[in-house]
């Protein structure tokens, strides 16, 4: 699509990044003052409402920005009638509702063109996965139904199933999609996408300094971040100190995306090649700090992929100016930790062996650290439950009970028991609870996309970066579910709709 950095990286990339900033502001200070939290999750929904109304596009760029820094969905939440109804949750019924009510009035517009030309109005003519999606969705009922059926507690059931709903936003898109400059629209996702995951790299920084030097504002930080589902950050035996986001995904999906950008490097400017090596080094410090071994092998193995490209691809004078970037910007990355964890303060200081925690968290098996033992310890119920019932599943809202050896469940109860229906290995809870057949689905669905991405001659190599993307995003997703959460199926949507737009049938229209 031939789009420029500086299309991408202008005024309006720093002014969103501020605004980021202010809204973050305005959050932290809404848990110190809870009337701010109303006014700021009213004002936001009604914004969202107004912008819907008046293009899809810019509720769209609000839900992308909201997804990023919002993780769970909290970064502002409403109590309606003991409900904690949060941001994210109002603002998909909000575009769900504006959506639908277009969607009708263009409905009178397609009924009455000729059925000779119904065919290229058609939503699976425009958008090539759209029966991909649909098998997916058969399954998806199938298990809602049957953990319907089947489920003692329906509480258990919703909360389960809510995030599949997610999925619906598809139809909204493809509208945005199908009514927009495609160029255009995708230049402006980048660009927030872009500025939205620079702000958290540098949020994930500010964190780091703060708790790192020990300052008093860590009480109300972390208590903020807790309670409004923000971030993960706990203390290792070391003293350093893991700063995780459930959004550090999509700086791992930023940095796998910019590998393919690295050998277009030497046809920009100095001042953009700067910025984008900034940007870039920032992106990998917050992945570095996350401590996440989940996000660790998929950026291993999307450098795997990456490398034996670039040797396939180019001669071996490129492939060393590629790798020297890349050693330059890891090389900075961890110098910048390094920096900020150092930066003296009178009165404080950091007192820790950051060496020495990147170590021990490098180890794959740990009997020690509870994490490890409790995910291996539901194992052998989950199998022994997915035996039962292989081909169509449980549905969702089934629970497995197993011994935990987290010190939180061994609070409530000595012998570790503890019962849940939300589990690590992402794969094999959808197995599970969607049963084989929803399994192959979803796996044919990404399939679909990502080899379409490698076999397409529009737009590489960043189409094909997006492929190696998604195919990180299913690695990961072994580990740590993000497949059945707002944040991995926003972005499965997002880059199934940006490849099927770069077929070449769709380019002729």
């Amino acid at each position: 699509m031939n789009l420029r950095i500086n299309e991408i990286i202008n005024k309006r990339f720093y002014y969103l990044i501020l605004a980021l900033f202010l809204i973050e502001s305005l959050s932290f200070l809404s848990y110190l003052f809870p009337f701010l939290r109303e006014i700021g999750f009213f004002i936001i929904l009604l914004t969202v409402a107004c912008l819907a109304i008046k293009d899809l596009r810019y509720a769209l760029y609000v839900i992308i920005i909201e997804l990023i820094i919002g993780s769970h969905g909290y970064i502002f939440f409403s109590d309606l009638l003991n409900f904690e109804l949060s941001i994210r949750i109002a603002m998909w019924l909000v575009v769900m509702t504006v959506w639908f009510i277009k969607y009708i009035i263009s409905l009178k517009n397609y009924l009455q063109t000729p059925i000779k030309e119904r065919k290229t109005h058609s939503i699976s003519y425009f958008f090539a996965y759209f029966p991909a999606f649909l098998l997916l969705a058969l399954f998806i009922l199938i298990a809602t139904v049957k953990g319907v059926v089947v489920s003692n507690d329906l509480n258990v059931w919703f909360n389960d199933f809510n995030s599949w709903l997610y999925f619906l936003i598809l139809l909204p898109l493809i509208y945005i999609f199908r009514n927009n400059n495609i160029k255009d629209l995708i230049r402006d996702i980048i660009s927030i996408f872009l500025a939205s995951v620079t702000w958290i790299s540098i949020k994930t920084l500010i964190l780091l300094f703060f708790f790192s030097h020990n300052l008093p504002i860590i009480e109300p930080l972390y208590a903020w971040s807790r309670q409004y589902l923000l971030a993960e950050i706990t203390v290792l035996p070391s003293g350093f100190y893991r700063i995780f986001f459930q959004s550090h995904i999509y700086t791992l999906m930023l940095i796998i995306i910019a590998l393919f950008n690295l050998n277009d490097w030497k046809n920009i400017s100095k001042k953009a090649t700067y910025t984008l090596i900034t940007i870039f080094t920032l992106t990998l410090s917050s992945i570095l700090l996350s401590l996440s071994r989940s996000l660790w092998v998929g950026l291993l193995l999307g450098l795997l992929v990456w490398f034996v490209y670039i040797i396939k691809k180019y001669k071996k004078k490129i492939v060393y100016y590629n790798l020297s970037k890349l050693l330059l910007i890891s090389v900075s990355a961890v110098f910048l930790i390094v920096v900020v964890i150092n930066i003296p303060i009178p009165g404080y200081s950091a007192n820790f062996n950051a060496g020495r925690a990147f170590k021990d968290r490098a180890k794959i098996m740990n009997d020690e650290e509870a994490a490890i033992s409790s995910r291996w310890s539901l194992l052998p119920p989950m199998s022994q439950e997915i035996i039962k019932s292989p081909i169509i599943g449980h549905g969702f809202g089934k629970e497995i009970t197993y011994i935990s050896q987290d010190p939180r469940v061994l609070e409530k109860d000595n012998n570790g028991k503890y019962t849940t229906y939300a589990f690590e290995w992402g794969w094999l809870s959808i197995w599970l609870k969607m049963g084989l057949l929803g399994l192959l689905a979803y796996l044919w669905l990404f399939y679909r996309v990502i080899s379409e991405a490698f076999k397409t001659k529009h737009d590489q190599p960043y189409i094909w970066a997006l492929g190696l993307s998604l195919f990180t995003l299913m690695a990961v997703n072994f580990f740590t579910p993000y497949l059945n959460h707002p944040l991995g199926i926003m972005y499965l949507i997002l880059v199934s709709l940006i490849v099927s737009s770069s077929r070449e049938y769709y380019l002729k229209n």
